[in-house]
């Protein structure tokens, strides 16, 4: 009976309690045993209905898996602490709460208490303040770039000054129409980029990134192209943006280079292409020369005997045979002389300046990642007369071939590196070194042997060592690698100096 009192107690202490308060028996599946009004109004049914319910079986709690974890945690004695949960009424409406629950005992039996306390406002308040703070950070990221804020449900986007000034638009188009802002823009990546604001829009993204070409010039004939970053700064319960703000930039030059360090990347790798195909076709061509060679002269000594025997329909078939032979020959030598590379492309270029744009390139195309380039360029280099795609080609694959030795070998990250140095030797010539700590040289690459398909790689060809030599070799240069005291090996190639340099 004092135990029916205590619970009777209890019980109305919950109804006047202003959260949402429930009381749960059984450890091992926690049942509903009294719920107060607040808690049946957040899920939307009656109080009678829960009891004797278990918790695992309500679907007003939106995530299950944190609801068993939160049981499980509870069973051991754990008690909770402002822990955030989300519930989802009958009528779909969801509400954000802060959960505190504990094992407690009453007359020496136990029960599990939850108390929920609606964090609406504290969300809301959350949120006010992150996107407060994000306006700032974008405020403070964009101060001297061009800035757009644009009201979604009103339709309306602001342009600051020095939007309008990017745009060459006068003071009264700064504030238009969203379909307007995008004439601004060019009209191939006008779609794309609106696509991308209306998701923006929707709530689909938190922020878009990217770069947008402007309408061209008709007097300049170029394009201008604007980096922008766009985020949403005012949500709506559910999560689209009401306000977007955009940061712009200028990044036109910035395009150009990366644009013209690309076409540079594409001219390198054509251009070792054709390398590859002329080092392929010499070396193929000299294994096909021999049995050319000896099918005409066998042929030609077949004829010979057939015509003393008076044989005539078999030596006109000695003939032919031989003739095919010559003219085999004939297309070999006119095969390997297309292929090979001719010296229209040799200018007088200043090696300090090709080198380091090299080293630019490898590093924006990320062929020498996980490891560090270091470089050493003396600073009195005189130019030289070289093609600069060759040459720059040689380096490619010395680099490259580094990085490759480097990682087979699994050195330390902190021993990954790559050593370019340059100078002039007392004989005025020009040495380029390459230095890794990466494997063992092969015995071949010891005696300075580059021969074409040889390598010590599963997936390579062999061919970039014997084409960086045959490069270097029309220059007037060559090629030389050594061991390097401590481990690796130093790569060095040598290009004349000009006379009168």
């Amino acid at each position: 009976m004092q135990s029916d009192t205590k619970l009777a107690s209890l019980f109305a202490v919950l109804d006047c309690f202003p959260d949402a308060v429930a009381l749960c028996v059984d450890r091992n599946e926690p049942r509903f045993f009294r719920v107060n009004t607040v808690y049946a109004n957040l899920v939307g049914v009656a109080p009678a209905d829960l009891q004797g319910q278990r918790l695992v079986d309500s679907d007003f709690f939106l995530y299950r898996t944190q609801l068993r974890a939160m049981l499980l945690i509870m069973a051991h004695g754990i008690p909770l602490h402002d822990l955030a949960v989300e519930f989802c009424a009958k009528d779909g409406h969801r509400t954000p709460t802060s959960l505190s629950a504990r094992e407690v005992e009453i007359d020496g039996e136990p029960y599990f208490i939850f108390v929920h306390r609606d964090s609406t406002e504290r969300k809301y308040a959350e949120e006010r303040l992150a996107e407060s703070e994000l306006r700032w950070r974008m405020a403070i990221e964009g101060l001297g770039d061009a800035l757009w804020d644009w009201s979604v449900e009103a339709d309306s986007v602001f342009r600051s000054p020095k939007l309008l000034a990017l745009l060459k638009l006068p003071a009264e188009m700064a504030r238009v129409s969203f379909d307007e802002h995008l004439e601004s823009f060019d009209l191939l990546a006008r779609s794309r980029f609106a696509d991308k604001l209306r998701n923006l829009a929707q709530g689909k993204c938190e922020e878009i990134v990217g770069q947008i070409g402007l309408v061209s010039d008709k007097e300049e004939g170029e394009t201008v192209w604007l980096g922008y970053r766009c985020c949403a700064i005012d949500h709506a319960p559910d999560r689209s943006a009401r306000r977007i703000l955009g940061v712009m930039r200028d990044v036109t030059e910035l395009k150009r280079q990366q644009d013209a360090l690309e076409q540079q990347n594409q001219h390198i790798a054509h251009a070792g292409r054709l390398l590859a195909l002329g080092e392929m076709m010499s070396a193929i061509g000299h294994e096909i020369n021999q049995p050319l060679a000896a099918i005409s002269s066998y042929s030609g000594m077949l004829l010979r005997k057939l015509t003393q025997q008076g044989d005539e329909e078999l030596a006109c078939t000695a003939r032919k045979i031989e003739d095919q032979a010559i003219r085999a020959g004939e297309i070999l030598w006119q095969m390997r002389k297309v292929a090979r590379p001719s010296t229209e492309g040799v200018r007088l270029q200043p090696l300090r300046a090709l080198i380091e744009e090299m080293l630019d390139w490898l590093q924006f195309d990320g062929n020498s990642a996980g490891c560090r380039v270091l470089i050493r360029i003396s600073q009195d280099l005189p130019p030289v007369w070289v093609d600069r795609i060759q040459i720059q080609q040689v380096l490619s694959n010395l680099i490259r071939n580094a990085a490759k030795a480097i990682m087979v070998a699994k050195i330390a990250p902190r021993l990954r590196t790559i050593l370019v140095t340059a100078r002039v030797a007392e004989n005025g010539w020009l040495w380029v070194q390459v230095a890794n700590r990466g494997a063992e040289l092969p015995e071949r690459l010891k005696q300075n042997r580059f021969d074409a398909f040889f390598t010590t790689y599963e997936d390579g060809l062999g061919l970039g060592l014997s084409i960086c030599n045959t490069i270097l070799q029309r220059h007037g240069g060559k090629l030389l690698v050594r061991e390097r005291r401590g481990g690796g090996a130093v790569f060095s190639f040598s290009l004349p100096r000009p006379s009168g340099g």
